[in-house]
C-alpha cells in the first residue's frame, strides 16, 4: 500500500473516531472546516481526555478505493460524515458505521488539495457546498444530488465572467 493512500485510509479512520465519540455525546458534531465558525480546530467533547486516549480503538475505517492522499477535513453533522476522496469524490458516511451514504462524482479530474466542504441548512434542508477545481457544487445532503437550481444544473463555474488576467488564469 502506498503511503499516501494509507495516509487517506488514516484520515478517515481518525474521522470515524471522532464520528463515534460526537454522537455518543449528542448533537455536539465537526459541522464546518476546522471544526466550528471559529475554525480553531478545537471541541468542546469530553469523553476522550488525556487519561482515556490511550484507550481509543479503530471503531470502523472506509476504503475508497482510490490511490492518492487527502489533505481534507471531514465534517459531521449529526449522524453523517461529509468528506472527499483522493480524486475529489465528495461521499457521505454513517458517522457511527463507516455505511456509505452516498456518493458524488462530478466527472471533473481533480488536481488540486481539496481541503473540506462546507454545511448549510436554511432549518430545513441541508445543503453540501464541495469545490473541484473551478467548480463549485451545491449538493442535497440527504440523497448527494446536485441541487439544479443552484447555478448551472447544481454547480458554479467560479471562472465564468472573469475579465483580463483573471479570465486567462489557471485558478485551482
Amino acid at each position: 500500500m502506498h503511503a499516501p493512500y494509507r495516509y487517506g485510509v488514516a484520515q478517515l479512520v481518525l474521522a470515524a473516531l471522532l464520528g463515534g465519540v460526537c454522537l455518543a455525546q449528542g448533537s455536539t458534531g465537526w459541522p464546518v472546516y476546522n471544526g466550528g465558525p471559529e475554525g480553531d480546530h478545537y471541541s468542546r467533547l469530553t469523553q476522550i481526555n488525556r487519561e482515556n486516549v490511550k484507550r481509543l480503538t479503530v471503531a470502523w475505517s472506509f476504503d475508497t478505493g482510490e490511490k492518492g492522499g487527502l489533505q481534507s477535513n471531514p465534517v459531521i453533522v449529526g449522524r453523517t460524515l461529509y468528506a472527499y476522496t483522493p480524486t475529489q469524490k465528495v461521499v457521505a458516511l454513517d458517522a457511527a458505521t463507516g455505511k456509505l451514504k452516498w456518493k458524488f462524482d462530478s466527472g471533473v479530474k481533480g488536481t488540486q488539495p481539496a481541503r473540506g466542504v462546507t454545511y448549510w441548512t436554511d432549518g430545513k434542508r441541508g445543503r453540501i457546498l464541495a469545490g473541484v477545481m473551478n467548480y463549485l457544487y451545491c449538493l442535497d445532503a440527504e440523497t448527494g444530488k446536485p441541487i439544479k437550481s443552484f447555478g448551472e444544473g447544481g454547480r458554479v463555474d467560479l471562472r465564468k465572467n472573469l475579465v483580463g488576467i483573471l479570465s486567462r488564469t489557471r485558478l485551482c
